[in-house]
């Protein structure tokens, strides 16, 4: 008899990570500015927001969850978007 780990199909992981920003893309759409991020370690996250919230070489935190970032803490800048997923 095999067992079969449905672990993939019915959790939804986060992850939390600290880490430095390597490379960065915007692209503006509508009112919108959509963020590639690139990470030391080759990791490449989206994220949706308004402008100036990233740039090279800033050191955040962030909660991730299927290649997008949900929650995010920037040290250099001193911003994150607590309020507005709060709201």
């Amino acid at each position: 008899m095999a067992f079969t780990n449905f672990d993939p199909f019915f959790v939804d992981k986060h992850r939390i990570k600290i880490a430095q920003i390597m490379d960065l893309k915007e692209s503006v759409f509508m009112k919108n500015i959509y963020y590639t991020l690139e990470f030391e370690d080759g990791t490449k996250l989206a994220y949706v927001g308004k402008k100036e919230l990233f740039r090279k070489k800033d050191e955040i935190l962030y909660l991730q969850r299927r290649g997008k970032i949900e929650l995010f803490r920037n040290f250099t800048q001193n911003k994150d978007n607590f309020t507005q997923v709060l709201n």
